[in-house]
């Protein structure tokens, strides 16, 4: 085919053609570039970071760890920091440590492109790090060895098995910085066999008068989920003289669930001993100072036996509950009784008697209407405990008016009677019971026959419950 050069139309098809040609030619040029730019910055970093002084080897060390974009790049700087894990300056040691930690962090996380944490060669280099980070555990330099916990903290999935030995034994560190940082990073690691060995030196630190100590100890204890082989030294620790240890004792088997059965006759003791002494007092600079073991210990009593049908004891333990003077021990009996289902259906009086006292001002009523949300559904009391709800929607205190609001969604369509109160509380003052009146009044209009769409997605529920130190 021939093309009319007198054709301006004809040109101009084959100026355009041109013009896109040498666009994808210079595109693929650019990225090629591009690419050989990237390779050459890892290694520009490297031999920065073989040949520089102290201040241009630590530069170099954290610049690795931003131009990472191939596999190659990966190995090569990962090589690269192993090797400055022993350098003469802990600060470059310490930014190396770090750097390689974050690097393994995106490596595992799927951050790096072509890098496959399963393939032979990277699953070495991988495991190679690993060991090197658990080795500057011992590093003579205190930032250093800061630096290898934090660094594990990142490459925890590397170890399935829980916190290798050397973190463990950095739970009772002689310096404090070192104890801090080993505590909070046990809590990362979450679960594992491992985590067991940790709880002597964890409970240790629970009574640490240093400052955050004991605070980190707490939280780390409220994170992790150690094995049931564990439930035997817990229920011991019941017992024990120590406020914070009985608490943060209740509250791991309280975690463990139903598997930690055996536990409930402590528990039981616990309780009753607890409901005996008067709450802790409320220290405003002291974070643990609300820690109340009784609390913790009806909420274990809750979580542990809900499977169980034969839970009288139980029941009737946290019925004592019930009749404290105090606010949020009442209202963690009732919340404790809640989590058992229809189990507790027969205390079902007992807290609508508590709901009625609950339209003035208290701290309790929210946490009795959410029990009564989770125990009379479809149950004989269902008519009534609606009623109760919808008069306990006019409330005194917000804490009521949102279990209220909560509770009745538990009953879907079956309490379309209660739209109006609810609807009648969407400009309350109140955030949590607004929050509350929207996902409640989804939950039952979802489940009305008219609904339109009942798949549509429900608003998340915000509960009133018990708050208690984690």
């Amino acid at each position: 085919m021939t093309v009319d050069s007198q054709n301006p139309r004809s040109r101009f098809r084959i100026d355009v053609r041109a013009m896109l040609v040498a666009v994808a030619a210079f595109a693929a040029i650019f990225w090629a570039v591009l690419s050989i730019n990237e390779r050459d910055s890892v290694r520009t970093w490297a031999r920065q970071f073989a040949r520089g002084d102290a201040s241009e080897r630590a530069a170099a060390a954290v610049e690795l760890g931003q131009v990472i974009q191939t596999s190659r790049d990966f190995q090569a700087a990962v090589k690269t920091l192993l090797d400055g894990f022993n350098d003469s300056s802990p600060d470059v040691r310490s930014v190396a440590i770090r750097t390689v930690g974050q690097i393994v962090a995106k490596a595992l996380d799927s951050q790096i492109p072509s890098v496959d944490p399963q393939s032979p060669g990277q699953a070495d280099l991988l495991s190679r790090a690993a060991t090197a980070l658990v080795l500057k555990l011992n590093d003579s330099d205190e930032n250093v060895r800061i630096a290898s916990i934090q660094a594990l903290i990142s490459a925890r999935s590397l170890f399935p098995q829980g916190p290798p030995a050397e973190l463990l034994a950095a739970l009772e560190d002689r310096t404090p910085g070192i104890r801090l940082q080993a505590i909070a990073a046990v809590g990362r690691f979450g679960s594992g066999p491992g985590l067991d060995s940790a709880l002597p030196a964890l409970f240790a630190n629970l009574l640490s008068a240093e400052p955050g100590v004991a605070e980190i100890a707490s939280l780390t204890l409220s994170m992790i989920k150690p094995s049931a082989g564990t439930i035997p030294d817990l229920a011991e620790r019941l017992e024990s003289p120590e406020r914070l240890v009985r608490y943060r004792a209740a509250s791991m088997l309280a975690n463990l669930g139903p598997a930690a059965a055996s536990s409930i006759p402590a528990l039981i003791r616990l309780y009753q001993n607890e409901l005996k002494t008067a709450p802790p007092a409320l220290v405003q600079d002291r974070f643990l100072s609300a820690a109340d073991p009784a609390c913790e210990a009806a909420r274990a009593l809750g979580l542990v036996s809900k499977n169980l049908d034969a839970n009288t004891e139980v029941i009737a333990a946290l019925v004592q509950g019930l009749s404290s003077p105090n606010h949020e021990r009442h209202g963690a009996a009732a919340l404790a009784l809640g989590s058992m289902g229809r189990r507790a259906i027969s205390v079902i009086p007992r807290l609508l008697d508590d709901l009625k006292t609950a339209m003035k001002p208290n701290k309790f009523g929210g946490m009795v209407a959410e029990a009564l949300g989770r125990i009379a559904p479809r149950s004989s009391s269902e008519t009534v405990v609606i009623a109760a709800l919808i008069e306990a929607t006019r409330s005194e205190a917000a804490g009521t008016r949102s279990g209220a609001a909560l509770a009745l969604g538990e009953f879907g369509a079956r309490a379309e009677k209660a739209i109006p109160a609810i609807e009648a509380l969407k400009d309350d003052k109140s955030e949590s019971v607004r929050w509350n009146v929207s996902a409640s009044l989804s939950r039952i209009r979802d489940a009305l026959p008219s609904a339109k769409s009942p798949n549509t997605a429900t608003p998340p529920i915000r509960q009133t419950g018990l708050p208690h130190v984690s």
